[in-house]
């Protein structure tokens, strides 16, 4: 970025254009190496002015200007401003009111008697990051003084939102600024509802942009159309979403339905299945309580015929026992009975043999 140099002299139609532009905005920011009469024509109207401003020497002079009486409103600081955010290189020269960033090669070109004294790395800020870090630049309307070379740079894209702007004065525009460059700038500008005014004579190299209402509202109402046309495309698009989905739910309804359908026809088997199932428990709960009956039954039967067994087993012991005496007096009586019939025996011998003496005895009176 070139360097914004201060005017070596401070015209009244500048003071008076500054003064002009003051008394109709809220707040005032001017960037550049500015001198006190320009600062002191922009008190006059706004409630708050900062003054950005990038040569230390330009900042010393306003101090010494005000020391006494600094106006409240009024806020200066030493700041570099330009298209992007970063270090730059800050040449300090013999002649301070040219300390800058331009390189000393381009100014030796008018001034060949410059000396170069020093470089240094300082910090620069953007435009945008200025009125967004002060308060006051967040109402309409305010005004913004850019004062010499370089505001192309500082009106650079990366601060293209000048919404709360209305108006911009660039004092002390370089000679050879471009055709090409100024379109490139009004077409910016433009964006921000602002429009070139004609050349007033009496400000010779300076510029002036102001907010055209109508412009604005041209723009507001091309934004809100452009932003339904977008709203009605998002509809569109949602609606067609909506539709799809719509389609593809019925889709998958269909194939659900289906599922369902064919589920509803399993469970039916299942249920049949299920009753069958079902039936044969009961059936095998008759048939088991049956054989639970019959179980009972003849357990019965077991406890009756061990009892039964047991009895018998017991009348069995008896009668073995009762046997055994019975055999035992039937030996006896045996052996009684052979005595007996031995006896017997010698009893029939004896009467054989008494027979037989009788009969003996009786065959002789026979013969007689």
């Amino acid at each position: 970025m070139e360097q914004l140099l201060g005017s070596s002299r401070t015209s009244t139609a500048q003071c008076d254009a500054i003064a002009a532009v003051a008394r109709g905005s809220r707040w005032l920011v001017v960037v550049g190496d500015c001198d006190p009469g320009l600062l002191a024509a922009g008190l006059t109207g706004p409630s708050a002015v900062l003054a950005l401003v990038p040569n230390g020497a330009a900042v010393d002079l306003v101090h010494e200007h005000w020391t006494d009486h600094w106006p409240e409103h009024l806020q200066v600081m030493e700041k570099l401003v330009g298209s992007e955010v970063g270090e730059k290189a800050w040449f300090r020269y013999n002649d301070p009111r040219f300390d800058g960033v331009t390189r000393p090669e381009v100014l030796r070109r008018t001034y060949p008697n410059l000396r170069l004294k020093g470089m240094e790395l300082r910090e620069q800020i953007t435009l945008a990051q200025a009125l967004q870090g002060w308060p006051p630049a967040q109402c309409e309307p305010g005004a913004l003084v850019l004062v010499g070379a370089g505001a192309e740079q500082v009106l650079s894209p990366a601060n293209s939102n000048l919404r709360t702007v209305h108006t911009i004065l660039w004092l002390d525009t370089p000679p050879d600024l471009s055709t090409e460059l100024l379109a490139q700038l009004d077409e910016q500008l433009r964006q921000n509802w602002l429009l070139r005014s004609q050349k007033d004579e009496s400000l010779d190299r300076d510029l002036i942009w102001r907010r055209n209402h109508q412009l604005q509202q041209t723009a507001t109402l091309e934004a809100e159309r452009d932003e339904t046309i977008t709203q009605n495309g998002q509809l569109k698009a949602q609606l067609e979403t909506i539709y799809t989905e719509r389609d593809q739910l019925a889709s998958e309804k269909e194939g659900i339905t289906r599922e369902r359908d064919g589920l509803q026809q399993k469970l039916d088997i299942v249920n049949q299945e299920l009753k069958g199932t079902l039936a044969l428990i009961d059936q095998v709960s008759k048939e088991r309580n049956q054989l639970q009956n019959e179980r009972d039954q003849l357990t019965t039967k077991q406890t009756e015929l061990e009892q039964q067994h047991k009895s018998l087993r017991e009348e069995r012991d008896q009668l073995a026992s009762e046997n055994s005496i019975n055999i035992k007096e039937r030996k006896e009586l045996q052996q009684k009975l052979d005595i007996i019939n031995k006896e017997l025996d010698a009893i029939l011998a004896l009467i054989d043999q008494v027979n037989i003496e009788a009969s003996g005895q009786k065959l002789p009176a026979a013969s007689t």
